[in-house]
């Protein structure tokens, strides 16, 4: 903000600087007030006899004849003349409170000037004859409210702009009067809501002018709800007595307005006209004025010597009674000064009037620290009659008042300088808020309380005075640096005034005033600064006599550097104490003290490095000097992250200790080889306070063990985010030693835990009943819990970016990866470690429960397994403990655990499952294996594991069971024909034809032909065999009717050759599509002395045969050559099932007994086969 202005007031016009006679619309107004004459001449009177008659009448019994020449020359007896002269004749109504009366500010100015009795008694006599001549009234029209119009309705209304015009009438010159018409709207326009204030003065008489000069208009204001003007008018005032002020106020879109539009050429004859009917409504008998909504008259001499700021009612034109009520209010400020052509004394005369009533306030007053006795009520009194009769603005009085305060203390007189800067403080705070109270009704200040040149010099040479006198003092002022609460208060008692002296605008952009302030200050601040840095760099190196004194020297360091970062810390209250006087408190601090720093921690650290490799076999001594060196980086790096905050790149390019990472490049690998020693050694304390995995309480899902690993965990990580190294490859490593060293006490930590349990005998058979208990799931929590943190390790130590800094660092993105697939090889072995050792623990759990699992299952299975409710005990004790284990165990074990107990569960079904019981008894497993499915289904095992290998086999186990004897042996031939293995040993091909025809009713007729064998197993001693094929339908249940046929036999060979064609007939033909319905070909080895044996069998499925018509013959379908196999006993399947029921079904019994004979009488091969026979069979043999 501004105070300064390029010009002074414009000059107020006097009234008689013109030749010419007033205009003839000025007559018509003062015409309005003859009638009033003769009450005012009488009121005149009496006035005349003033209560200051009795002091002339005094003095001139006293003043002498004598010479005035006589009397000695006083000091500043012109100003001492002027303020005489206006007490004498108080310009308005004087105070009449005792003490402020006028006869008592006469005799407080002789005091204050030190006149002596006689010589003020003659300037009294002289003074009371200088009545002043030329005066005028500032009239400031501010704002209205609730304006009405008589003749209009509301909505009309506010669309109304209102004006006014102001004039001075004196009723007893003229019996008639009227306000001419106001002269045409100042060419500035007016801001809707604030609008800047604006002076009107008297322009001299014009005889071409066609309305008076003595009449002002104001600007339109925009709305009618609460017009704002705030503009200024000065009015001559001829006589003080009788003189009023009127202000009558108008609505710009009135038809007085449109017809002055319409006929411009007769604005004169039209104002006329107009006043004519303002006097005629200034008689007894009311008249409308069109466009006028009222007026304020307020007389001259009501209006106090020390101005007038109120709101006043406005009533309309017209005789006014007390039941007459207002149509609206107006604020307007009113004050009565000199004209500028009278004897007006210039801001110069103010300042020195202002200094002499300062100098004789203190010079009274004992007690100069009172800011209340600093003036007195009189003092006060006579500069504001002073200043408001010269028209000396309020801001310009503050102003010089402070000037005139601030050369006091700057004075080298003792008794001045003991003003307290309390005073200035007040006298500053009146300045700010003059300048805030002025700033109200707009925004540039410059044009509503502009300050002259003079004004500012005076301003500028006393604060110039104020602060050097400051300046010479601040050797005396306490330490800068460190700050403190103390200090800062001082500084501000003794340099805030100055700082807000600089803040005023009012100073050249050359000004060198503030330049020296800060010159001294700096200087002041960068001393203590290298004294602190001494005293403590002093402390550091104290230690030299002390064998390997780099570890306390580096403590002490240490603690310097953390005492010189708080004290790094910005301050708000720092920053705005210093900002003002363009000191950069923090920006010489950083400056000043890193250089010195950099220096000693560096030569510091080099020490270290020799230190740590002298003794790097001792662990002792190598965790001390890390956790040392440690320390010190931490201090060093918060105090360089806190300088950085306030200075700029360019800055920190400037600075050293940017570069202290490399300092701690040696020292990084004996911290993370910290870091594992420490770890390790608490993970085991951890172990040893709860050993035997005892409860805290029954809410606990973690034991202390687990808890205080994990906060060694996090306390590495987050030292090393803490230490942020910078460089890419320092970085890589340190994240692959903590990644390794947080791996390997997680599996350490399973592993104790599990040693811990192994000494408790935990893994030792219990043949009592188990349950699952909180141990239990506390124990597999920690491990859990442990493990977990792994993978939170990409996060935690922000690998992605680790890699990415690599591989930016050596411009390859290979090798980064690499870096990034080691570190997830480390927490994928881990993980897998750990996972194994919690799944032998989730085993040994449910191995424990098997032995109370069986017996429980042995009541459904074994005793009563047609009883539905068999297997709710079983269910129950299994609910039990799943629950426990549901509300004890993390959600990342319990699955794992239920899984586990499945498949014991199964293992259980399947070992204690009765064999060849009826199929009744299997339909009953399989409704309580459904029962137990549903209950792990329920208790949150997921499907696809409930559905597994174990359960499937069991289910198709009890499947098989539940099937009748036919179907069973379909199922085993429907698995003999549909055989895709490779038989364990070669026994040859046999090459055959097979079709089907036809017939009525339903009935196929099969036709068979067996061409021949090729690459028979030779079963006689000779090497050879006796081969035939035997053919039959299987199964026996469909095809109990069916007779067998055989080939005839052909003697000593391995390829025979049969060409024999056969019939099957009268088969069902529906029996084509049965599943299991085959043509089994045995080939037989034919011998007389013993029975046959078997060579192997061929399986063909009926279902693969095509049809043929009756006239077609065999010969015309394809030969099919298939493989000769040897059937197996195995362990599962339907002959199982069919060996197992031999015992209560026959059917069942004679078909295992005949299949035995094949499975059972399966002779090796004899003598040696040619391996090419196979292609002999197609004339390729060699």
């Amino acid at each position: 903000m501004s105070l300064r202005r390029s010009s002074s007031f414009p000059a107020a016009h006097d009234g008689a600087a013109s030749p010419s006679s007033p205009g003839v619309f000025t007559k018509v107004f003062r015409r309005l007030s003859i009638r009033r004459k003769s009450s005012l001449d009488r009121r005149k009177n009496s006035i005349n006899t003033y209560n200051l008659d009795h002091l002339f009448n005094e003095v001139g019994r006293k003043i002498s004849n004598a010479s005035r020449d006589s009397l000695p020359t006083i000091e500043n007896e012109a100003l001492f003349r002027g303020l005489l002269r206006s007490l004498l004749h108080p310009l308005g109504t004087p105070d009449s409170e005792i003490g402020l009366r006028p006869g008592d500010l006469v005799d407080h100015l002789r005091q204050v000037f030190a006149i002596d009795q006689d010589d003020h008694e003659y300037f009294i006599r002289e003074e009371a004859k200088n009545k002043p001549t030329k005066i005028q009234v500032c009239a400031t029209v501010i704002e209205a409210r609730n304006l009405k119009v008589a003749d209009k309705p509301p909505k009309v209304q506010s669309e109304c702009n209102p004006y006014c015009i102001l004039t001075i009438v004196n009723p007893t010159k003229n019996s008639r009067y009227s306000p001419i018409a106001s002269p045409k709207v100042s060419p500035r326009s007016s801001p809707r809501n604030s609008p800047l204030p604006s002076r009107r003065h008297l322009p001299p008489r014009s005889s071409s002018q066609d309305y008076g000069s003595d009449v002002l208009r104001s600007q339109t204001a925009r709305g009618f709800a609460q017009p704002k003007w705030n503009e200024e008018f000065y009015l001559e005032i001829e006589d003080l007595l009788t003189d009023e002020l009127h202000v009558c106020f108008f609505s710009q879109d009135s038809d007085v307005i449109h017809q002055e539009n319409k006929h411009p050429d007769k604005g004169g004859n039209f104002l006329k006209s107009f006043f004519r009917n303002v006097l005629a409504s200034s008689s007894d008998h009311d008249k409308y004025i069109p466009g006028c909504i009222g007026r304020i008259v307020v007389p001259v001499r009501d209006i106090a010597t020390n101005s007038v700021d109120r709101w006043m009612n406005v009533f309309p034109v017209g005789p006014v009674s007390a039941r007459t009520k207002p149509v609206g209010q107006c604020r307007v400020r009113l004050a009565i000064s000199y004209m500028q052509s009278g004897a007006c004394f210039s801001v110069e005369d103010y300042h020195q009037v202002s200094l002499i009533h300062h100098k004789h306030a203190v010079k009274i007053n004992t007690d100069c620290t009172d800011s209340a006795l600093l003036l007195s009520p009189q003092s006060r009194r006579i500069l504001d009659t002073f200043a408001i009769g010269n028209r000396i603005s309020k801001l310009s009085q503050s102003i010089l008042d402070l000037t005139v305060l601030l050369e006091l203390v700057a004075s080298p007189e003792k008794e001045i300088q003991c003003l307290s800067d309390t005073v200035l403080h007040k006298s500053l705070e009146e300045v700010q808020m003059t300048w805030l109270a002025m700033q109200a009704c707009g925004q540039e200040l410059t044009q509503r309380m502009p300050l002259s040149d003079s004004e500012i010099c005076l301003y500028r040479t006393g604060a110039r005075n104020y602060i050097s006198s400051l300046t010479s003092k601040l050797h005396e002022l306490p330490s800068l640096f460190p700050p403190s609460a103390e200090s800062l208060v001082t500084l501000k008692g003794s340099l805030g005034l100055a700082i807000h002296l600089l803040e005023l605008d009012l100073w050249d952009s050359s000004s060198s005033t503030q330049n020296e302030l800060a010159d001294k200050l700096l200087q002041k601040l960068q001393s203590d600064i290298d004294l602190w840095m001494t005293e403590k760099l002093q402390e550091v190196y104290s230690h030299k006599k002390v064998k390997d004194s780099v570890i306390p020297e580096m403590k002490s360091l240490t603690e310097s550097i953390r005492s010189l970062a708080s004290h790094c810390s910005p301050l708000g209250v720092i920053t705005k104490f210093y900002g003002p006087l363009g000191v950069k408190y923090y920006r010489v601090v950083a400056f000043r003290t890193e250089r010195k720093l950099s220096t000693t921690a560096r030569e510091m650290m080099l020490e270290m490095d020799k230190y740590m490799v002298r003794y790097h076999n001792f662990p002792v001594n190598i965790a001390q000097s890390s956790r040392h060196s440690l320390a010190l980086y931490f201090a060093i790096r918060k105090f360089y992250l806190l300088i950085k905050e306030g200075l700029t790149d360019r800055d920190m390019f400037r600075l050293t200790i940017s570069q202290y990472q490399r300092w701690f490049q040696e020292s990084l690998v004996f911290w993370l080889q910290t870091f594992k020693t420490e770890c390790m050694t608490r993970m085991e304390k951890a172990l040893e306070i709860d050993k035997d995995v005892v409860l805290v309480t029954s809410l606990v899902k973690f034991s202390n063990s687990s808890v205080d690993v994990l906060s060694c965990f996090a306390k590495i990580t987050q030292e090393w985010r803490e230490i942020d190294f910078k460089d890419p490859d320092s970085v890589v490593m340190g994240v692959t030693k903590i990644t390794d060293l947080i791996c390997d006490g997680a599996r350490l930590y399973a592993d104790k835990i599990h040693t811990i349990l192994e000494r408790n005998c935990y893994y030792d058979q219990q043949e009592e009943q188990f349950d699952v208990n909180d141990r239990l799931c506390i124990t597999l929590n920690n491990i859990e819990h442990v493990r977990q943190y792994l993978n939170h390790l990409p996060e935690l130590l922000e690998w992605e970016e680790v890699g990415q800094s690599q591989s930016a660092r050596h411009e390859d993105a290979k090798i980064g990866r690499q870096s990034l697939t080691t570190l997830k090889r480390l927490t994928t072995t881990a993980n897998q470690d750990i996972l194994m050792k919690s799944s032998f623990l989730l085993r040994e759990i449910a191995v424990k429960m098997k032995t109370n699992i069986q017996k429980l299952m042995d009541m459904f299975i074994v005793k009563t397994p047609a009883k539905v409710s068999a297997v709710d005990k079983t269910i129950g004790y299994l609910s039990t403990n799943l629950q426990t284990l549901d509300d004890r165990l993390m959600t990342s074990i319990y699955p794992k655990m239920i899984e586990e107990l499945w498949e014991v569960v199964l293992q259980i079904f399947y070992e204690q499952m009765q064999i060849g019981q009826k199929p009744d008894y299997y339909e009953h497993m399989k409704r309580h294996l459904g029962a137990l499915t549903t209950f792990f289904l329920s208790c949150g095992l997921e499907e696809k594991l409930v559905q597994g290998a174990a359960e499937a086999q069991l289910r198709a186990r009890i499947h098989l069971n539940c099937q009748q004897t036919g179907i069973l042996m379909q199922e085993y031939f429907q698995g003999l024909a549909n055989g895709m293995s490779t038989p364990p040993e070669y026994l040859g091909h046999l090459a055959i034809k097979a079709a089907y025809v036809e017939e009525t009713k339903g009935m196929v007729t099969i036709g068979v032909k067996v061409m021949r064998a090729s690459d028979l197993p030779g079963l006689d001693n000779s090497g050879l065999s006796d081969p035939y094929v035997l053919m039959n339908l299987q199964p026996p249940n469909l095809f109990h009717n069916v007779k067998p046929v055989r080939t005839k036999v052909v003697e000593k060979t391995l390829n025979p050759i049969f060409n024999e064609s056969f019939q099957f007939p009268n088969i069902p033909s529906s029996l084509l599509t049965e599943p299991g319905a085959c043509i089994l070909f045995s080939v037989l080895d034919h011998d007389y002395m013993v029975s046959d044996d078997f060579a192997g069998e061929v399986a063909l499925n009926i279902s693969a045969l095509h049809p043929i018509r009756d006239e077609e013959y065999l010969d015309s379908t394809p030969v099919v050559m298939m493989p000769l196999k040897r059937p197996q006993h195995v362990a599962d399947g339907a002959f199982q099932v069919l060996e197992e029921r031999s015992s209560w079904d026959k059917e069942a019994k004679a078909f295992v007994t005949d299949r035995l004979k094949y499975i059972i009488n399966q002779p090796r091969r004899q003598g040696k086969n040619s391996q090419n026979s196979f292609f002999s069979f197609f004339g390729l043999g060699t």
